[in-house]
């Protein structure tokens, strides 16, 4: 048993060594409201992961706004309304750079408390999307589940009904025998 549980433990010491792996995984654990505050992180670690969210947040807006102008280049732009074109220069925009945007974002993330612990990581970012917009965005490609998953039907077909799991054809010919010949 000894060996078998240090077999065990090398096997995932040796998986989880590459730093992408465990800068993805940090990275996923952090964006569940759960477990932000990192507990297996030490306190000298916690700046510099801070530093590479926030880097990593913010190439990640940047990204995000330039798809949105392309897009937006290739639209019709919307026509002022009366009051804007006579009042748009008195009034100023009150509009924060995305840059500003994104760190008070995680600011407020990191300040919050932590979710309970029965509450799914997706629902509670549902509930607080409005709230943290860019941060969502990004945790839905961290907490996502992958599109490639059977669902269980198709994984186990011993549960379906036993025609369900035969060709259409040979179905066929199988309700056909069952009608036109009775069994004695």
């Amino acid at each position: 048993v000894l060996f078998f549980l240090l077999f065990l433990s090398l096997q995932y010491f040796f998986r989880y060594k590459d730093p992408k792996i465990k800068e993805t995984l940090e990275i996923a654990s952090f964006l569940d409201p759960r477990f932000k505050k990192l507990p297996f992180m030490s306190e000298n670690d916690r700046p510099e992961f801070s530093k590479k969210l926030k880097q990593m947040l913010q190439n990640f807006v940047a990204t995000r706004q330039v798809e949105e102008q392309s897009k937006e280049s290739t639209h019709k732009k919307p026509r002022l309304s009366g009051m804007e074109f006579l009042l748009g220069d008195l009034v100023p925009k009150s509009d924060m750079p995305s840059n500003k945007r994104a760190d008070l974002e995680l600011v407020q993330y990191e300040c919050e408390s932590p979710a309970n612990l029965e509450k799914l990581p997706t629902e509670w970012w549902k509930e607080m999307g409005t709230k943290y917009g860019q941060l969502s965005k990004l945790a839905s490609q961290f907490l996502c589940m992958p599109a490639c998953v059977k669902s269980y039907p198709n994984t186990y077909p011993c549960q379906k009904p036993a025609i369900q799991c035969l060709s259409p054809q040979l179905a066929h010919k199988m309700k056909f025998l069952h009608r036109n010949y009775p069994s004695q």
